[in-house]
């Protein structure tokens, strides 16, 4: 018998279609989109945005390293 309750493993919320427009829409707007970036990729947010964004971070750095 333990005296913790259990916790429930919830998985994260889904990001609707809508959500994604705005992303791209705030990727297209200079220098914000850099500082939201940063925002999402290591922020306590959504958790699909910020591996989206850590994804994003990690090909765009590959990009610039190979040219």
């Amino acid at each position: 018998m333990a005296i913790y309750p259990k916790l429930q493993n919830k998985p994260p919320p889904v990001m609707t279609t809508g959500q994604w427009v705005l992303t791209m829409i705030v990727f297209m707007i200079p220098l914000v989109n850099i500082v939201m970036f940063f925002v999402w990729a290591f922020g306590r947010g959504n958790p699909n945005r910020a591996n989206f964004c850590k994804a994003l971070f990690l090909f765009t750095l590959l990009v610039r390293l190979s040219v």
